[in-house]
């Protein structure tokens, strides 16, 4: 799968996060119950977007995604 859209439909139902990237753009949606992550990049810079990491906080069934500037 190369692009979220990609992702079968039946794998959006029964995911609950989806990590994905290669667009260097930092991104939290979602799509039902699944969590869509793009941290970003936080190598050279490139186009002029900022560096950024995600850190994901996992508490039992909670999932907290941040974004965070490097």
């Amino acid at each position: 799968v190369h692009r979220r859209e990609d992702a079968p439909a039946e794998w959006r139902r029964r995911l609950r996060l989806v990590v994905f990237g290669h667009s260097h753009r930092p991104e939290i949606t979602w799509d039902g119950a699944c969590m869509l992550l793009n941290p970003g990049a936080c190598g050279p810079r490139r186009f002029k977007l900022p560096l950024t990491v995600a850190i994901l906080r996992v508490d039992g069934d909670q999932v907290t995604p941040e974004i965070r500037g490097v």
